[in-house]
């Protein structure tokens, strides 16, 4: 958690959208990393992740940075942050709009730009394995030569769609490179800053909406690949936002999924890919 040298600011700087820097077993090779966790009211979620996370990772250097996306309790993040924690970086949104655009928020306002490798976690996950963060990274790198440029750790909650992610702790597994149809929700996922400048920032649906799905479409058309980790498992509570919604709310999220699932049949039909 400490803050970058100069050295190895230097060397970030130039570095390009390759993904080394996970499999060495020098800790001075390993690459910084900023965990990017969006919430929304969910307090004691983002209380008990924060104490996973500075209890479990022990090799890379990272950053914390955490987004309010607009939570009713304005102190929350801000007692936060008035206590300094080290390596804690803390933002705060004044109106909800939703998972893409508190992301994108951190990633445009980040206090440590040249931090090379962005980790992306839902607010609701508990790591409890020290080689979580190792082992998505390591996968990174050794999927490159496939174009694999995000990955994700393997989890226990998820809905139908999602089944491909879905494993027991205990359970082993290959890694998976996704087909054109399948997406990453990003509740841990890890990737190079420099997607980024080549896929763009996140659709900023309302709420906590169909952003994964979106941007898997937008990575898959600039022939960028999404994988799961085989050795990396986090457990994930699922839906801790959405439940907190309106009826009205979920009606919305509902009418931006089929616009989407319109989007990805035509972009199937291109290819001549029929799901």
């Amino acid at each position: 958690m400490d803050d970058l040298d100069t050295e190895e600011k230097e060397r970030v700087t130039k570095y390009d959208i390759t993904m080394d820097g996970f499999s060495s077993i020098d800790p001075r090779n390993m690459k910084s990393v900023e965990i990017i966790i969006p919430f929304y009211n969910t307090y004691s979620s983002v209380a008990k992740l924060l104490e996973a996370i500075f209890s479990t990772i022990r090799t890379n250097r990272y950053q914390v940075t955490l987004v309010d996306d607009g939570s009713k309790n304005k102190s929350f993040i801000k007692d936060l942050s008035k206590k300094k924690i080290a390596g804690l970086n803390c933002l705060q949104k004044e109106d909800n709009q939703g998972f893409g655009a508190a992301v994108n928020y951190a990633l445009k306002n980040s206090n440590n730009p040249w931090i090379p490798y962005v980790c992306i976690l839902h607010s609701d996950v508990i790591p409890d394995d020290t080689n979580w963060l190792t082992n998505i990274g390591s996968c990174l790198q050794k999927l490159k030569s496939q174009n694999v440029k995000m990955v994700s750790a393997r989890s226990n909650c998820f809905n139908d769609d999602l089944r491909h992610l879905e494993t027991k702790k205990e359970q082993k597994s290959d890694d998976y490179i996704l087909n054109i149809n399948e997406y990453l929700p990003m509740f841990c996922s890890i990737c190079h800053r420099d997607l980024f400048k080549f896929s763009g920032y996140f659709q900023e649906y309302k709420y906590a909406g169909y952003e994964s799905q979106e941007y898997a479409l937008r990575m898959n058309r600039n022939g960028f690949k999404q994988a799961i980790a085989g050795n990396s498992w986090i457990h994930h509570d699922g839906k801790g936002t959405i439940n907190t919604l309106s009826s009205e709310s979920k009606e919305i999220l509902r009418k931006d999924h089929d616009v989407l699932k319109d989007s990805l049949n035509k972009y199937l039909s291109t290819l001549n890919i029929v799901v």
